[in-house]
């Protein structure tokens, strides 16, 4: 990922979280705002077609990725159970700017303790 990297933040992202990114400047589209309701592959293709990185907590788009298969430019899969909003916040933002030379369609995950990239 890199500063130019786009986001589609599924609709499990609280809204704390959304404006997070937004006011530190970065290219987020919420699925709640886009694609109110879509299932997990209609979100895959619609960030395919734009070529943004999804952002969920959703363990299903493992799944999609890696068993169907399907083409994605990203996923990032957020495993911060009981941290609040604004820390996961600031994880997330700390696991961006450190993955800068990592290449798009990379699944990454993003713990309290560590980042794991596989791609």
């Amino acid at each position: 990922m890199h500063d130019k990297s786009k986001f589609l933040f599924d609709e499990n992202i609280e809204l704390t979280i959304i404006s997070h990114f937004i006011d530190a400047g970065y290219d987020i589209v919420s699925v709640a705002n886009v694609l109110h309701g879509a299932n997990d592959k209609m979100v895959l293709e619609h960030a395919v077609r734009e070529e943004r990185i999804v952002v969920t907590f959703d363990k299903d788009f493992a799944d999609l990725v890696f068993h169907a298969e399907l083409p994605h430019a990203g996923i990032v899969l957020l495993r911060t159970d009981g941290l609040s909003s604004k820390h996961t916040a600031v994880l997330l933002e700390e696991a961006i700017k450190s993955l800068s030379a990592i290449p798009q369609k990379a699944f990454i995950v993003v713990s309290k303790d560590k980042v794991r990239v596989r791609e």
